[in-house]
Formats: C-alpha cells, sequence, structure tokens
C-alpha cells in the first residue's frame, strides 16, 4: 500500500464514477498523510481531514464495515486462509443485497433505485406481465423510488444516530482539561520481548498546550516533543503524589521547599522517647492525620487463633 496506488484508486475508482467529493477523511496513515495525496487534493479542491492517533472511532463506520466484512469472509475463506481476496467480490453481492439496520434498505435499493437480479429471482421468475414498465416512464418512476427511499432514510437515519449516541456516550466519560495541566497519554503499543500484561501503555506526564474542540488538546507527545491532536479518551491527569497526613491542597512547591503548616508542628519529645510503645496512642494519631478521607481498619484477633499477635 503505497501513496501512488491508493491516490490512483481514489481517482479511477471513485472520483471517476460518482465526482469529486467535498471531503476527504481518513486516518493518518502514510500514504494519506503524504506529499503526492496532499497534491491531489489540492489540485481537486478537496477538503483533507484525517483521524486522531489511535482513536478509530473518529471513522466508525469504516471501521464497522471492515468488521462486518471480516465476519464475513471467515465464512468462505478456506482452511489455509490464503484466498480470502478472491472471495471478496461474492461476499459484497451479499452484502449489497442485504438490508441495513440502521436505514432500512439495501444498498442496491439506495445506489441504483432497485434490488439486482439473484439467483433465487432467476429460480423464481415473476410473470413479465407484473414487472414490465413502460420505457418512457422508466425515468420518472426511478426518480420517485429514489426520493421516496432517501426521504424515509434521512428521517429513520435521524432515530438511529440519536440512539447510537445515547448508547456510546453512556460509556464514554469525557474530562476537560485547561492549558498548562500535566497529563498521561495512552499509546497502546507492544513492545517485542515484552509481556502485554506486565507493560504499562501510558506515558508521560505531558502538557496540554492547547485546547482544539470539546474533546481535543494539543498535547507535547509527538516524537522528540513535536506537538500532536489527541482525544480526551486517551488522557488522563497527572496528580501529585499526598502521602498519608498530608494536604492535599498544598503545592508540590511547598512540599518540597517543607513550607507546608506540617513541617511547622511540634513533635511530643514523649512520643520520641517511647519509641511507639503504646499501640492505642498510634492508632489515635493516625485517625487524627488521616481524618474523614482514608479511615484505616481496624484488625482484630480471630477467635480461633489464641497465639495471634497484633503489629
Amino acid at each position: 500500500m503505497e501513496a501512488q496506488t491508493v491516490a490512483k484508486l481514489i481517482v479511477e475508482e471513485v472520483i471517476c464514477r460518482f465526482g469529486v467529493p467535498v471531503s476527504i477523511h481518513s486516518d493518518q496513515g502514510r500514504q494519506y498523510e503524504s506529499l503526492l495525496f496532499s497534491e491531489v487534493c489540492k489540485h481537486l479542491q478537496i477538503r483533507k481531514t484525517r483521524t486522531t492517533p489511535y482513536h478509530p472511532q473518529s471513522d466508525g463506520m469504516v471501521e464497522r464495515f471492515n468488521k462486518t466484512l471480516a465476519t464475513m469472509l471467515s465464512s468462505y475463506v478456506s482452511e489455509n486462509h490464503r484466498d480470502w481476496d478472491e472471495s471478496i467480490p461474492f461476499v459484497m453481492v451479499a452484502y449489497r443485497a442485504a438490508q441495513h439496520e440502521s436505514t432500512g434498505y439495501t444498498p442496491n435499493m439506495l445506489m441504483l433505485g432497485r434490488e439486482t437480479a439473484t439467483p433465487l429471482d432467476i429460480i423464481y421468475d415473476m410473470p413479465t406481465s407484473w414487472k414490465q414498465v413502460p420505457s418512457h416512464k422508466w425515468v420518472w418512476i426511478l426518480t420517485d423510488r429514489m426520493e421516496r427511499a432517501h426521504n424515509l432514510v434521512r428521517k429513520q437515519l435521524e432515530g438511529a444516530i440519536l440512539r447510537q449516541k445515547h448508547y456510546h456516550d453512556m460509556k464514554m466519560s469525557y474530562e476537560q482539561f485547561k492549558v498548562g495541566d500535566q497529563v498521561y497519554v495512552y499509546f497502546p503499543q507492544r513492545k517485542t520481548g515484552c509481556s502485554p500484561k506486565l507493560t504499562s501503555y501510558w506515558r508521560g506526564p505531558f502538557k496540554v498546550l492547547a485546547k482544539v474542540s470539546e474533546v481535543l488538546y494539543k498535547v507535547n507527545c509527538g516524537r522528540n516533543g513535536k506537538d500532536q491532536i489527541i482525544h480526551c479518551d486517551r488522557m488522563k491527569r497527572c496528580r501529585g503524589q499526598v502521602l498519608r497526613g498530608e494536604d492535599p491542597d498544598l503545592g508540590l512547591e511547598s512540599l518540597e521547599l517543607g513550607t507546608s503548616d506540617s513541617s511547622n508542628v511540634p513533635i511530643d519529645q514523649e512520643d520520641q522517647d517511647d519509641d511507639f510503645g503504646s499501640s492505642s496512642r498510634n492508632i489515635e494519631v493516625t485517625d487524627e492525620l488521616v481524618g474523614d478521607r482514608r479511615p484505616r481498619r481496624e484488625r482484630r484477633a480471630p477467635t480461633y487463633l489464641q497465639d495471634y499477635v497484633q503489629d
């Protein structure tokens, strides 16, 4: 897959058949980000947009179709899996003749205004008197079918899109960030020789440079510190480490310089000399430092163990 091959196929198979599109939305593959592809879009006045890295939801319709196609191919390919490319045209015939869940129509009806003939139609052929249409009325009938089908699809798609967005937003948690925040960025890249279960895919911390939209941010997490546009579901806030007994509202600078209020509290000389001899006093001090934020569990000796020693 090279930039020259992709540009040639788009021009010959898409533009020459269906016309010049207003925009082309793709992932950040090198063949789509090359200078050749950019020049083609520039001369044809096509607006080029791209997805954010490692976020396939941006072109979810294409990715969902790829999953459907792979599922259908898995039922037809042979055991050696070497002839899957030869089965694509025959699988697509079945896909174009199947009714779409969101639209309620087959792709053949929406593209051609009619259903294509299948082997089943040839076997159970309808009488010609039922299917015959006068030739001078065909253009009008075809246009009328296309308009009625597209109007019904637009109404049905509106509800389907809202329903799909509702279920999609139920699983998402969009956290808002500000310029200058320290964040970790998720990079799902496996390292050779490392176990995926023990590998941490969060890198950082990085700095948020700008807010592009409600869900997109510019972060200096690229190679050599270059800027990248990152979706918020791949980001999480970098929070400072707060030890037990410390105030979480204090800044890191005050903790490093030792200017917090806890450093000025005098320590009882009697508590230093007894070397934590009293367990009850230790529990009281711990509860005072922790407060309501993180109470400690009280450990009790089991009734069936008489020799249990509490530390």
